[in-house]
């Protein structure tokens, strides 16, 4: 929960904190101005007047950028598809997860937070989030609560935000500047709050001027624990007007939890900011795929309308094929000023070349596999054998998503369900129990398929040696064995028996099977005694004989 408050202290520390985030990723921004003349032309924000505006000129072919593309959907479908579950909470005792009362409850609070991801703006800015993670390997937003949809999200851009880590590595700072008009900063914070220069402007009803604000989110050094209110939270907040003398706070609030959302595509060393990411691999296949096909034009013109050589005295009136020259004097030839000829097929190989290798650096090649095979009889094996290849490609960099993005926003719309009393009562069989996110979605459950297979060889294997051995099937605990399978498929919980139902229907079907048994043997009995009333004792028989040594 966010508290504010006005405080007129000053901004001076967070103004030479802010100075000394931009020198640390100072190194980082021409490579981003790269990216994102490159291959993202609308994301960034380097300065001021770029924002809204076209930046794709450097743009010739767009391989690349659609390379992009089919990653972002890629990732948006495999990890975070809205049509379908991709996380679920689970305690971590798997006993405890069979139980009906924790189950159903369970059920209930996945269902309330899937709700909440469907109704907030969550899908809307993932695939934006994607998009700046895959190209400059680092993204952020902002987690906020919303009267109506419980939280909101904020996605920011690169070059609009700076951070810093604490000594494990998790990120618990963010500086982030954005521009506000000057209506939207009067009615944010109040015209008592603002500069001199914002009242001006203002005061002439130059309401559409923009100023610039940075927003300052840091581990409060300095608080009383005991206490709640917005000076004395974990994070410290706080808004204040760039290149202002006045250096009193816009406003000074608070967090409880740390309200961003930093993910990093990979991390070398020390590292702040993420490195290795498509985008950044790809950049130099990315210009040279763009002079390539620059050459190839030019070219191409040069043999299709090439500079001619004329003499003195030739009014050349039309130079194209079947044009008329009108000469005075001598006839004299016309030439080509230069003789260029150029291998094409050479060159369309080059650039061949180069769109597989941005394919390669946007995984756009594993991820359409199996559309752009040719081979139409794929069995059910090679399609596991190529969600293997995939995953062991991209299994690290989900570790880290899950790790750094996805399970913080499952976290954050949990907590705000619980503080807003949307959740069910807890079971009390849930005392003391920890409780843990499981990832199903498409990508999750093919990392789980290499399982699924070592399993279905296994029953393989007992298949076989059971036609020489049959009590070897005695070592297979089937039951464990579905569920395992269950889990591994993302089959819906409610598709599978609960462990004591299984117990129950066995017991039944057991009581039923005595009973029949009793009932199968009652005839044979009868009959038995029938045999025996209507046997001739006088007669010398076994019976007889029986009798006699009783």
């Amino acid at each position: 929960m966010l508290n504010t408050a006005i405080n007129t202290r000053g901004s001076d520390v967070q103004r030479r904190r802010l100075s000394a985030l931009k020198t640390e990723r100072a190194s980082f921004d021409p490579l981003y101005r790269d990216i994102s003349r490159m291959l993202l032309p609308m994301a960034g924000r380097f300065a001021t007047s770029r924002r809204n505006q076209r930046r794709d000129s450097s743009i010739i072919d767009q391989t690349g950028s659609q390379a992009h593309k089919i990653l972002i959907s890629g990732m948006m479908a495999g990890m975070t598809s809205p049509a379908r579950p991709w996380h679920r909470l689970q305690t971590t005792d798997p006993a405890l997860n069979d139980h009906g009362p924790v189950k159903k409850w369970l059920d209930d609070v996945n269902g309330i937070v899937r709700d909440i991801f469907t109704t907030s703006n969550f899908y809307r800015t993932q695939a934006t989030r994607y998009g700046e993670i895959t190209s400059f390997g680092t993204t952020a937003s902002l987690d906020l609560d919303h009267y109506e949809n419980v939280v909101h999200f904020y996605p920011l851009t690169t070059g609009q935000f700076w951070i810093a880590q604490d000594q494990y590595g998790q990120v618990d700072t963010l500086y982030r500047q954005s521009e506000l008009t000057v209506e939207n900063l009067v009615a944010e914070y109040g015209l008592e709050n603002v500069s001199q220069t914002v009242k001006n402007l203002y005061d002439r009803g130059q309401y559409d001027a923009t100023v610039k604000i940075t927003q300052a989110i840091e581990p409060r050094k300095e608080r009383d624990h005991t206490r709640r209110d917005n000076v004395n939270m974990r994070w410290r907040s706080c808004a204040f007007e760039d290149g202002e003398n006045n250096t009193a706070y816009l406003r000074e609030s608070g967090f409880q939890s740390f309200p961003a959302r930093v993910a990093r595509w990979d991390l070398l060393s020390e590292d702040i900011y993420g490195t290795d990411c498509p985008g950044i691999d790809s950049l130099r296949a990315i210009e040279q795929l763009q002079l390539l096909s620059i050459d190839k034009g030019k070219a191409i013109q040069h043999m299709s309308n090439p500079a001619i050589a004329a003499p003195a005295g030739i009014q050349l009136r039309d130079t194209l094929p079947g044009g008329v020259a009108t000469y005075t004097g001598e006839l004299q030839t016309v030439r080509n000023l230069r003789d260029v000829r150029i291998d094409l097929g050479a060159v369309l190989n080059d650039i061949h070349d180069v769109r597989q290798r941005l394919d390669t650096h946007f995984y756009a090649d594993l991820f359409q596999m199996i559309n752009r095979s040719q081979d139409r009889q794929r069995t059910a094996t090679e399609i596991a054998e190529r969600h293997e290849e995939k995953l062991l490609m991209l299994g690290p960099v989900l570790e880290r998503l899950n790790h750094e993005d996805l399970s913080p926003a499952i976290k954050s719309v949990f907590h705000r369900a619980f503080n807003a009393g949307m959740l069910p009562q807890v079971p009390p069989e849930m005392s003391g129990a920890d409780i843990k996110i499981e990832f199903v979605s498409i990508m999750a459950q093919a990392q789980k398929l290499v399982g699924l297979t070592s399993m279905d060889q296994l029953l393989v294997t007992i298949g076989n040696v059971a036609q020489l051995k049959p009590n070897v099937v005695d070592k297979l605990n089937h039951d464990v064995w579905v569920d395992k399978a269950a889990d591994i498929l993302g089959v819906d919980p409610d598709l599978i028996v609960a462990n004591d139902q299984v117990a129950l229907i066995r017991q039944e079907r057991s009581q039923q099977a005595q009973a029949q048994q009793t009932a199968d043997m009652i005839p044979v009995a009868a009959q038995a005694a029938r045999t025996l009333s209507e046997t001739d004792v006088r007669k010398p028989s076994a019976l007889t004989n029986m009798h006699t040594q009783l």
